[in-house]
C-alpha cells in the first residue's frame, strides 16, 4: 500500500507552473530558441521540457548599429561653392543627395537591419489547466528578443522522445522591441519591456487563470523600436487538452521497467503535442537532471508511449515510506511567424495540463 503524499508533493499549482514556464531547463520560456526535436525552431514547448521548451537561452542583448547618421558621400553642406558647382538657396550642393557629383552614380540605400543577422524574437503564451486544483490554472506570457545561441542537443533520443537535462535557468535578457499587443485572448493584453530587468512583462496583470477562449485566432502586434522592427503574427487558439486514464493525484504508480502510455483528448487539425516527464525531489520540486520530452507534430493521435529505457534515466529522489514521484504533463500548441518583419519572430500558443504519479 502506498503511503499518503506529503503536502509539498501535492502542490499541484507550483508544479504545473513549471509547465507554464517551459520546464526546469528553460524557465525563461520564450527566452529560448532553436531546440530539437519538434516542429520548426520556435522557443519552448516541444523540445526541452513540457510543450514550451524548445531551445537554449538567448545570448546577451546585442549592440545595435547606428543607422541614423548620414555619410559625407551621400550629403554635403558647404559654406563655399566648389568651382563649377551650383548651390541652392539652402547652401546645399546639388546632385550630392542621391548621386555622386563626380561620377554621377546613384547611391544604394542600406538596409538598416542588415547588420542584425542572427537577432530573433520569441513569444510564448501558455495556459495550464488542472482538474485537481483551481489554483493550478496558471497563465504566462513571455517574450525575448536577442541573438540566437547555439542549440543544445538531447543526451539521447527514443523515437519522438528525447532525454534532456533540466537545470535552474534564469530568465533570458531581452533587447527592447517595443510594446507587444495581444488580442484574441479572453482579454486584450500588452507586453512591455522593463529597462531595469531587461525582460518583458505583462502590463497590469493576467485576469484569472485562463487566457484563451475555446476557439478563435490570436493576433500579436509588435510596435518595434530602434533595436527591432515592427511585426505582426496571427495563429489559431489551441484546443484544451486533458489527460485520460490517470487520477494524477499521486495515488497511482508506474513501473519504470514497463512502457508508460499517456492518453489525452485528441483534437482535429494539425498541432504539435508535447509529453513531458520529470522526477520530483523530496521537497516536491521538479528535479534538475535527466527529464524526458516527447514531441509530435501534424495530426494529433491522442496517445504516446514513453519507452522504459527513457523512464529509467529520469532523475528523482525517493521519500522514506512514500517512494518517488514523477510529474507528467501534456501540452498542445500552435505556432505562428511574422511575415512582415525583416528579422524573424516566432510565437507559440500552448495549452497544458498535468499531475503526479508514484514511481516503483
Amino acid at each position: 500500500m502506498r503511503h499518503s503524499i506529503s503536502a509539498p508533493i501535492l502542490n499541484v499549482a507550483g508544479l504545473l507552473f513549471v509547465l507554464a514556464c517551459g520546464g526546469e531547463e528553460s524557465v525563461s520560456g520564450p527566452g529560448n530558441l532553436g531546440e530539437s526535436p519538434g516542429p520548426a525552431t520556435v522557443n519552448q514547448w516541444a523540445g526541452n521540457g513540457p510543450a514550451v521548451s524548445r531551445g537554449v537561452p538567448l545570448e546577451e542583448p546585442r549592440v545595435v548599429p547606428d543607422t541614423t547618421s548620414t555619410s559625407a558621400e551621400s550629403e554635403t553642406f558647404n559654406d563655399t561653392e566648389e568651382p563649377g558647382q551650383e548651390t541652392d538657396s539652402e547652401g546645399e550642393t546639388e546632385g550630392t543627395n542621391s548621386q555622386d557629383a563626380a561620377t554621377g552614380e546613384t547611391e544604394v540605400e542600406q538596409d538598416p537591419w542588415a547588420e542584425m543577422a542572427g537577432v530573433e524574437g520569441v513569444i510564448t503564451l501558455s495556459d495550464v489547466d488542472s482538474d485537481l486544483d483551481e489554483d493550478a490554472n496558471i497563465a504566462t506570457m513571455i517574450a525575448a528578443f536577442g541573438m540566437n545561441a547555439i542549440p543544445s542537443l538531447p543526451a539521447a533520443t527514443f523515437g519522438p522522445c528525447a532525454l534532456i537535462q533540466g537545470s535552474d535557468a534564469s530568465a533570458s535578457p531581452s533587447i527592447d522591441a517595443g510594446n507587444i499587443g495581444i488580442d484574441g485572448t479572453l482579454y486584450p493584453y500588452t507586453l512591455t519591456h522593463n529597462e531595469d530587468t531587461q525582460q518583458y512583462e505583462v502590463a497590469g496583470s493576467i485576469f484569472g487563470g485562463d487566457i484563451f477562449p475555446e476557439t478563435g485566432t490570436l493576433s500579436l502586434a509588435g510596435a518595434g523600436s530602434e533595436q527591432f522592427p515592427a511585426f505582426s503574427i496571427a495563429m489559431p487558439v489551441p484546443p484544451r487538452v486533458l489527460i485520460q486514464g490517470w487520477k494524477l493525484d499521486g495515488s497511482e504508480t508506474i513501473n519504470t521497467s514497463s512502457p508508460l502510455t499517456v492518453n489525452w483528448t485528441p483534437a482535429a487539425g494539425e498541432w504539435f503535442v508535447n509529453v513531458y516527464v520529470a522526477g520530483l525531489s523530496a521537497s516536491g520540486d521538479v528535479m534538475p537532471g535527466s527529464q524526458v520530452s516527447c514531441t509530435l507534430s501534424g495530426n494529433d493521435p491522442g496517445t504516446l508511449t514513453v519507452p522504459p529505457e527513457a523512464l529509467q534515466q529520469i532523475s528523482y529522489e525517493t521519500i522514506p515510506f512514500a517512494g518517488g514521484y514523477f510529474l507528467i504533463g501534456v501540452s498542445r500548441g500552435a505556432e505562428g511567424t511574422a511575415s512582415d518583419s525583416p528579422l524573424p519572430v516566432q510565437a507559440t500558443a500552448i495549452r497544458s495540463t498535468g499531475g503526479i504519479v508514484g514511481v516503483n
